[in-house]
């Protein structure tokens, strides 16, 4: 006998909500760890002020420039959003982090001529972490101002780090090679979109929301541990798609009621577009909760290659460079896949669901317009029963769950 069922209804319509006031008794606090700073100000006192000056070349950094935890395929999406002063900061910090040197290093006079300060330091090393996910052993720095009366002369630099050289290099070397399975899993002959759906599917299957993991701040949490949170996901995803060749770098803002979190920017085929793993993750979203007794997904893909109008109904940014406009729709993961609606097209529908029951697949999406779409649709397949009618024999019991706020259905299908 074939039976449809909403036993699920409410718990997965938050699930696949993911947002708002809807899920704020739900939804975990994700708090990365605060940057580690400290200032170290020597003023030159008066019987100092006819120190000889130094050249930028005998003054500045004093390290070989060492390649090993270089990643050229990095995207410097933020370095791109600074001015040419603060890029000059923004080559030696990054240089000196490069290095993992504790000696100070001196920061180019040319920002100093131009108006840079200390004030300027925090902002440009979140850039550079931004745009290198493969710092990963980076978890502050210190910085030394020199004065003569009210006048700034020179600016040091030292990174902090969680661990030595050593022990940097061989988490690196897990990290290389876990990430070389995973990039082996997809052909450099796919698609921008392949790579991105890819990604971002491999990283929740092989990913548990966890607070207390530990490294959950950076990449070698979900490559090496399985488990991170929000700023591990994105870095990971960044890490991963650039390999691949598809820009995408690090978002940081807001969500519910000033929760910091993290995301992600892609370019897809030359658009913009946002994607939300740990969102996209059913750990993170039903954490806390009793899931026992119901069937969830283990992907949401209404955080997939979304717009920015989508994205901030859930989401404020609170970045330190400024992000693009992401109005494209040809990426995202409804459209692509067949699954967007803008009227009840019944060739469409049935196009898309024998693909998934050719494909052997269990869940099937309906991802709507509007909501006049979408009432239509509740009203012929939920109602009406009418999704049997699509799919004949090839399941005798269907689930579905509805979201009214994205307008989106969502069934699953067995023969159990």
């Amino acid at each position: 006998m074939k039976k449809l069922g909403l036993a699920i209804c409410i718990l997965i319509t938050c699930f696949l909500t993911g947002c708002g006031s809807r899920l704020e008794n739900f939804l975990p606090v994700d708090v990365g760890a605060p940057e580690e700073k400290m200032l170290t100000i020597e003023l030159l006192e008066s019987e100092m002020e006819e120190r000889p000056q130094q050249s930028e070349e005998a003054a500045g950094p004093t390290w070989e420039p060492r390649e090993e935890f270089d990643d050229p395929a990095q995207w410097s999406y933020a370095y791109e959003q600074l001015s040419d002063a603060e890029k000059s900061w923004y080559r030696g910090i990054s240089a000196s982090l490069l290095a993992m040197e504790e000696q100070p290093a001196k920061l180019s006079e040319e920002g100093l001529l131009q108006g840079l300060t200390e004030e300027h330091i925090d902002r440009i090393f979140q850039c550079v972490l931004m745009d290198h996910p493969e710092y990963f052993y980076v978890t502050g720095y210190q910085y030394t101002k020199y004065t003569r009366g009210d006048e700034l002369v020179s600016v040091e630099f030292t990174g902090t780090y969680s661990m030595d050289r050593e022990e940097a290099l061989t988490r690196k070397n897990v990290i290389e090679e876990r990430a070389a399975g995973i990039l082996a899993g997809i052909s450099p002959e796919a698609t921008d979109y392949e790579k991105v759906r890819y990604v971002y599917e491999t990283i929740i299957k092989n990913t548990e929301y966890n607070m207390d993991a530990p490294d959950n701040q950076n990449i070698y949490s979900v490559l090496s541990g399985g488990a991170s949170v929000c700023q591990g996901y994105a870095k990971a995803a960044q890490f991963l798609l650039n390999r691949l060749g598809v820009n995408c770098t690090m978002v940081q803002g807001l969500v519910k009621e000033g929760e910091g979190h993290a995301w992600n920017l892609v370019q897809v085929e030359g658009e913009y577009y946002y994607m939300d793993p740990t969102w996209g993750d059913a750990s993170y979203q039903v954490m806390n909760m009793d899931v026992s007794n119901v069937r969830i997904p283990n992907i949401s893909y209404d955080y997939l290659c979304v717009t920015g109008a989508d994205l901030f109904r859930t989401h404020t940014l609170d970045c330190i460079v400024p992000m693009p406009e992401c109005i494209s729709t040809a990426a995202n993961y409804y459209v692509r896949e067949g699954c967007f609606f803008s009227a009840y097209d019944e060739q469409q529908i049935n196009d898309l669901i024998q693909k998934v029951i050719s494909e052997s697949r269990e869940e099937l999406y309906f991802k709507c317009a509007d909501e006049n779409v979408y009432r239509t649709f509740k009203e012929s397949l939920i109602d009406g029963e009418g999704i049997f009618d699509y799919l004949g024999d090839a399941y005798s019991t269907v689930a579905y769950t509805q979201n009214d706020q994205a307008f989106l259905l969502t069934f699953w299908m067995t023969n159990g």
